[in-house]
This record gives structure tokens, C-alpha cells and sequence, in this order.
């Protein structure tokens, strides 16, 4: 056997012990083949998607896991759950109810693993069994990982396990120290399962083996997994007790975190997707050229009674493009398994799609910027993440629960929106050579996707945005909330359009949100 534990922080809690044979001993492991579909409806009841939360309740990375046992207790990736200012974690199955924990079991350093509670007084469904022996790598026994891969929707694939990377080699890609006590890691053959970190991994019986987990080490581009039989070995034999989220360990490996479910797209279709918008922005009623004369059904001198003369209009179907565009983007900048050079032509295409926005006439913007607030009362937890585009003006800096926030003040919302500063950096690629830091007043355009609510500490309503891509806007004017404060000059006086009106109201037309993207199709 390869495989010994060190670094246990935590202790078991009556429960946790997996069932199975007498004893709690499980199956044991041996070589088998897979009936995928067999596993699958075995496994599946006991999966979850799991959900971290700050102490603001917004979510801030999306991993796997899996009941235990008894079914109370969630088994996941440490390296998610042991970030600063974690205080919940919420976990949605394939069916019945979801569930919430804010405590954990035991927490282990070396393998990257931890049991979370729980939080119900009768569990609804039982747990999987735990693995007692390591399988026989040498053997290359076939087994199935089942999960939530991008954590979008459930899944399964089979392949074959066999020795994976020594911990010291993989310590030394990674940039630590290696953890005392642990010789190897298991490697899957055959398996994708993308971004599904602590997804279970099966044998035929349907006892976990192994959990998949998704490392941050360079030049590494394989499926690794840890084995569970030590793990379940220092379950056994701890005594209860329980402790809050906020006394985690710190993680000793680095892991790769999901901050936004869904696969992301390719260059190609994004790109596409972005000039889509573009085409879009031609005004629907003249096709982007108003007579001057006038057009039917419009005042005389004002060209088009849609743009007014601009040839180009915000319109519903603009809406839906943009903030599928800014969703995906966003989804391109997070995903942790992008290649830096992807990263860089999407964040090239973001910042040219804003340049296109920031520079249509003063109609078309102030239209966008009431358009994307005009449905906000309607917004609640089943409609986010939605992507988004702001144009606002710096107000503060502030703590948050998991680092500095700066803070935005938006048209027509009286809301205010809050992104992670240090995110702020790394998601424009300029966290190497430090940001540009946003000072008070600064006007700016932002691409991005709205992750959830949460109320401040001033007791202000705010929502949290994941970012994508920003421009400053220099002179943009729009009234903010309240009436009485602009962000910039107004437009300027036109002679020949006189009491000229602002853009239309047409939120009353507006669709609802299609799909877990926002405005987006649904995936």
C-alpha cells in the first residue's frame, strides 16, 4: 500500500462511521468491472454539487462531494472550503431537499479533504460506503467517478486507477513543502470529468476508493485522486467533536477553484458571440440609417423613432447577447483549466467590446444602463449568476469577510455592487504588475457576472460581481439614485431636438431570465 495520513485537524462525530458490512467495514475493493449505469443509480442519491459561501452569503467557489455514512456528513475538497471568511457551505442534490453546513468532523492537511455536518436533525437519505483497503493500483482496476463536472449537472465516467505522481514530486511542482506521512497519489486513466473537484471515485461495488481532486501544480494535466482507506481509518478512530468553518486548517495544497459554474466556451464561440453584439446594436427600425427627413411614425427632424437618429438602440435582444457574453467571459477568465494565452484573447475581445459600448452616442448608453437595473426587484437566488454590464462611479473601499471590496455606485440601481479587490486584479491579468487602483469618483464601464446579494456593513443592499473586463469612462453622464447626482456632464444641448426625452422605458417588454446564465440561453 502507498498511502499513510499526517496532518488530521478535527474529530469524528457520532455518524460518520460508513456503513455497509458488520462492523462498518464496507466492501471490499478488488478488480471488477464497471456497470456504468449500475453505479451511476447507486452512487447518484448520495452525490452533491457543493456551494461555498463568505461570510456575506455570496458563493465564492463550486466544488463536489459526497454524504457519508449516515448521510451526516458531506465529504469535499479542503482547498475549497479552507479559503478566509468561509462560514457555510450549501449542498444541492440530484433529488429531494438541499442542505446547509457551518461545521466540520475532521479536516486533513495532507490529503486535502474534509467532512463537513450536516445541518439536519434527520437526515433524509443515507450516505456511501467507504472504501476499507486501497485498491490494487498494480492491477489497474477499472473504477467510476461520479459528480457534478463544472458543477452544472450530475454525471459519471469509468476508467482505470492506477499509481499516480510521488507527493514529493508533485510538492516540488507545486511550490510547498511535502506534507509529512504521504508517499503517492492515485491517477485515473480514461476519466473526464472537468473542474468536478472531490467528486467520488468508485469501485464496481459503488465503495469509494478515491476522491478526485483538482491540484494547482504546473505542467500537470491529469485526473488525480486521493485514496479514502486511510482517511476512513482516522475516522474510526477519532472521538466526537465538532468545529466551526472558521477554525479550518489552512490547505497545504494549492487546488484550482470553480468560481463560476459551467463550462466555458471556446475562443471561437466567443468571439462570434461578441460580435454578435456588436450586430446587434444596430438599430432594429432603420437597420442603422435614419433618414434625416424623418421617418414615419417618428417626430419630424429626429430621424428614427427607435434610436433617434443614432442607428443604433438597446433593445431586449441586445440585452440577452450581452449578458450571455459577459457570463461566458467571465466563465473563460475563471475556469481553472484555461491556458493563460486563451485568457489573454478573451480579456482582448472583452476590452473591445466595451471600447465599441463606451464609445456608441450618449442615448444608446444611458439605455444601457437602465436596462440592465430595470428588472433588479425581480432578482432572487434562483436567478443568479447572471452577467452584466455597469457603468458606475467608484465610491469606497471596504473589508469584507474574505479581503478588501471596492464598491460602485450604478445607474438606476439603488443597489450598490461590490467586487473583490484582489479578483478585481487577477481577473484583468494585472495582478503581476499590480492593478490600477480605482480612487473615488473614477467613472468606469465593467463586464461582468452578479454572483448573489448580500447587505453591508453600513446595512446598504449590495450584489456581489465576479469580474470580467473594465474601461474607464471619463464624462459618462447618467443620473445615479436619489436624482440629484451625475456621473459626469449631461449630453449636450441639441438645437435641433428639442426637450428631447430620455430613452424609453421598455422594461414592461422585457422576457424573464431563461436558464441558470441570466439573460442568457439556458445550458
Amino acid at each position: 500500500m502507498y498511502y499513510r495520513i499526517g496532518s488530521v485537524v478535527g474529530l469524528l462525530v457520532l455518524g460518520l462511521m460508513a456503513s455497509g458490512s458488520p462492523g462498518g467495514e464496507a466492501t471490499p475493493t478488488g478488480p471488477a468491472a464497471i456497470n456504468l449505469s449500475a453505479v451511476r443509480e447507486k452512487v447518484s442519491p448520495g452525490t452533491c454539487q457543493v456551494t461555498v459561501l463568505n461570510g456575506w452569503g455570496v458563493p465564492v467557489a463550486y466544488v463536489n462531494g459526497f454524504l457519508l455514512g449516515q448521510g451526516r456528513f458531506v465529504l469535499t475538497d479542503l482547498g475549497a472550503v479552507g479559503q478566509p471568511g468561509v462560514s457555510s457551505v450549501s449542498f444541492k442534490f440530484a433529488n429531494g431537499p438541499s442542505a446547509t453546513a457551518k461545521e466540520f468532523g475532521l479536516a486533513d492537511s495532507s490529503t486535502g479533504l474534509v467532512a463537513l455536518r450536516v445541518e439536519a436533525e434527520t437526515p433524509s437519505r443515507g450516505g456511501l460506503e467507504l472504501a476499507a483497503e486501497a485498491p490494487p493500483v498494480d492491477a489497474a482496476p477499472m473504477a467510476a467517478a461520479v459528480g457534478w463536472p463544472w458543477c452544472w449537472e450530475l454525471s459519471a465516467a469509468s476508467g482505470r486507477l492506477v499509481r499516480g505522481p510521488l507527493v514529493k514530486d508533485l510538492a516540488q511542482r507545486c511550490g510547498i513543502a511535502p506534507p509529512e506521512a504521504a508517499e503517492a497519489f492515485l491517477r485515473m486513466e480514461g476519466v473526464r470529468l472537468d473542474a468536478a473537484s472531490g467528486a467520488p471515485v468508485v469501485n464496481a461495488q459503488g465503495a469509494v476508493v478515491a476522491v478526485k481532486i483538482d491540484l494547482a501544480a504546473r505542467g500537470l494535466a491529469v485526473s488525480l485522486a486521493v485514496p479514502v482507506a486511510p482517511f476512513r481509518k482516522t475516522l474510526l478512530s477519532a472521538p466526537p467533536q465538532l468545529k466551526p468553518l472558521s477554525e479550518l486548517p489552512k490547505p497545504v495544497w494549492p487546488v484550482r477553484l470553480l468560481r463560476l459554474p459551467g463550462e466555458p466556451p471556446t475562443l471561437g464561440e466567443f468571439t462570434k458571440a461578441a460580435q454578435a453584439v456588436r450586430t446587434g446594436m444596430v438599430c432594429p427600425t432603420c437597420n442603422g440609417k435614419p433618414h434625416k427627413e424623418g421617418m414615419r411614425g417618428g417626430p419630424p427632424g429626429w430621424g428614427c423613432p427607435t434610436c433617434r437618429g443614432d442607428g443604433v438602440a438597446f433593445t431586449p435582444a441586445l440585452k440577452a447577447l450581452l449578458s450571455n457574453v459577459a457570463i461566458e467571459g467571465t466563465r473563460v477568465i475563471w475556469t481553472p483549466v484555461a491556458e493563460d494565452q486563451t485568457r489573454a484573447a478573451v480579456r482582448t475581445a472583452g476590452r473591445d467590446l466595451l471600447k465599441t459600448l463606451t464609445q456608441a452616442p450618449q442615448g444608446f448608453q444611458s439605455a444601457l444602463a437602465v436596462g440592465f437595473w430595470s428588472d433588479a426587484p425581480n432578482w432572487h437566488a434562483s436567478t443568479f449568476p447572471r452577467g452584466a454590464l455597469f457603468y458606475g462611479e467608484v465610491h469606497e473601499t471596504i473589508d469584507g469577510p474574505d479581503g478588501k471590496y471596492v464598491c460602485l455606485g450604478v445607474q438606476n440601481a439603488r443597489e450598490v455592487v461590490a467586487l473583490r479587490v484582489d479578483l478585481l486584479a487577477e481577473a484583468t491579468g494585472k495582478a503581476a504588475a499590480g492593478s490600477k487602483e480605482w480612487t473615488a469618483g473614477m467613472q468606469v464601464a465593467l463586464l461582468g457576472t452578479t454572483m448573489g446579494r448580500f447587505k453591508m456593513p453600513s446595512g446598504e443592499q449590495g450584489v456581489y460581481v465576479l469580474p470580467f473586463e473594465w474601461l474607464p469612462t471619463p464624462g459618462f453622464g447618467v443620473t445615479m439614485p436619489g436624482g440629484d447626482r451625475r456621473m459626469g456632464p449631461g449630453p449636450p444641448n441639441r438645437p435641433d431636438r428639442p426637450d428631447r426625452p430620455g430613452p424609453p422605458d421598455r422594461a414592461a417588454d422585457w422576457p424573464g431570465p431563461r436558464g441558470p446564465g441570466g439573460w442568457g440561453p439556458g445550458r
